[in-house]
């Protein structure tokens, strides 16, 4: 067949659920999921993101949205107004995301079949494990919430004990995985009677991988949201008292705290990165001399990960999250009342090369742990399996639950799913969707409509 006939093509195809409330610039799990895109595409594999509703971060999205198949959301997507109203203080349990993103999910389901499913954010484990597909599909439950895992005091954060509790019972759930960012929390859950996947989240930006010794460097850096479990008023404390430059990267309305906070404190020696992106990020982190990580809980600090290779990093001992860290030499973990001290001392020094080398086995252990994971083989179907797609040879997906002529059920998808058992269908991925085939020929290239177009 003539190469110019087919699509690029790749070897697995994720489904990835995040929320547009966390897919943005200024917080981990969105930075994780553009991490997550970069490794996926640079290992031959195309992931999808399913949102609960239209992306509100369009700026953020543009940054790696080409090396993303489909971008999908719930056609018509309940609001979040009563919830808002019903949890004025706390939030709990969003029932209104949760049909969203099962609307969103299955949407997805009409138009690719998949390799791989990554929930990302709890609203989106009962949807997707409703369906039974995990049955058929690799399915993680990924752990963001600091809470869920037991590290950090109770009752910092937004989230209600009930909202935890519910989730964390799903730990326990048949037929999925429990993935988790390092060897030690998977110890934490294994204490708890659960098991977990250490599934580390890969570096952000590529470009921290880098040496930044040429840099001219100054300042301490502080790095998130202006909120209680970060624990901006420790790092204000301490730049007021060691009388360094201070240097913070947070988002618009932690600009505005931080900016009014160093005026009422008499701190002229200040730059605040406003909602940064990548190369304004990577270009603060590496001019830094000094991180100051006073949070008191974090599920993993992904900000340690990036910043170690370049600066000092010194965070308060009385909080475990921080214990991940310490093998790296130039983390120093200190009491509170210690912090002035040691800050003062390492200004003056240049932080260790070692932990950059660090850093960057790291990024290639996470690389190593999602490849092996998504090798995982799920033998699914059995021979006595009949139905129309068992008479089909070579065929895309889409056009397969176009010619239903209504939107595919959970059942009319697990038909496809059982075909694709031993000794039957074998998926290949174009960027956008699914080719079936029993005798591995390429995907043929034509016009189609797809099935968003159909059932939106």
């Amino acid at each position: 067949m003539d190469k110019s006939l087919s699509p690029q093509t790749f070897s697995k195809r994720v489904a990835f659920l995040i929320s547009d409330q966390s897919l943005i610039q200024n917080g981990g799990i969105g930075q994780f999921t553009k991490a997550f895109v970069e490794m996926a595409w640079d290992n031959g594999w195309i992931v999808d993101l399913i949102l609960d509703k239209p992306s509100s971060s369009r700026e953020f999205l543009a940054q790696f949205v080409d090396k993303v198949g489909r971008v999908i959301h719930a056609p018509s997507p309940l609001t979040y107004g009563h919830h808002t109203e019903t949890f004025s203080f706390t939030d709990s349990v969003n029932f209104e995301k949760q049909v969203n993103f099962r609307s969103a999910f299955m949407m997805a389901m009409q138009g690719a079949m998949y390799d791989l499913i990554v929930c990302n954010v709890p609203e989106t484990y009962m949807p997707v494990y409703s369906t039974g597909i995990a049955k058929y599909v690799p399915t993680i439950f990924y752990t963001h919430n600091e809470s869920m895992i037991g590290l950090g005091e109770e009752g910092v954060g937004p989230y209600s004990a009930e909202y935890v509790e519910v989730y964390r019972r799903m730990f326990n759930l048949p037929k999925i995985f429990v993935g988790t960012q390092s060897q030690s929390n998977v110890d934490r859950f294994y204490k708890k009677g659960i098991y977990t996947v250490a599934l580390p989240m890969p570096m952000t930006e590529r470009t921290l991988l880098e040496s930044s010794d040429h840099i001219e460097k100054s300042g301490v850096l502080y790095i998130g949201r202006w909120e209680e479990r970060k624990n901006p008023s420790e790092y204000l404390r301490l730049i007021k008292e060691t009388g360094l430059p201070a240097r913070v990267m947070t988002n618009k309305n932690g600009a505005r705290k931080f900016e009014d906070a160093f005026k009422s404190l008499g701190i002229e020696n200040y730059i605040i990165g406003e909602s940064l992106g990548p190369a304004a990020k990577v270009a603060l982190i590496k001019a830094a001399k000094v991180f100051y990580n006073p949070a008191l809980k974090e599920a993993f600090c992904y900000t340690m990960i990036e910043v170690l290779g370049h600066a000092h990093v010194v965070t308060l001992n009385e909080y475990e999250w921080s214990k991940e860290f310490e093998k790296y030499p130039s983390v120093h973990r200190v009491a509170k009342k210690d912090a002035v001290k040691k800050v003062l001392e390492l200004y003056e020094k240049a932080p260790s090369s070692d932990a950059l080398n660090g850093v960057v086995k790291y990024h290639e252990d996470a690389f190593f742990a999602w490849s092996l994971f998504t090798n995982l083989n799920y033998v699914v179907g059995s021979d006595k399996n009949r139905s129309e797609v068992s008479k089909k040879t070579d065929f895309w997906y889409h056009d397969h639950i176009i010619s239903l002529r209504r939107f595919a059920s959970v059942e009319d998808i697990e038909v496809c799913y059982k075909a694709c058992g031993k000794e039957r269908l074998n998926m290949i991925h174009s960027k956008t969707a699914t080719w079936l085939t029993r005798s591995d020929t390429k995907p043929i290239v034509k016009e189609s409509k797809t099935c968003e177009d159909i059932f939106s």
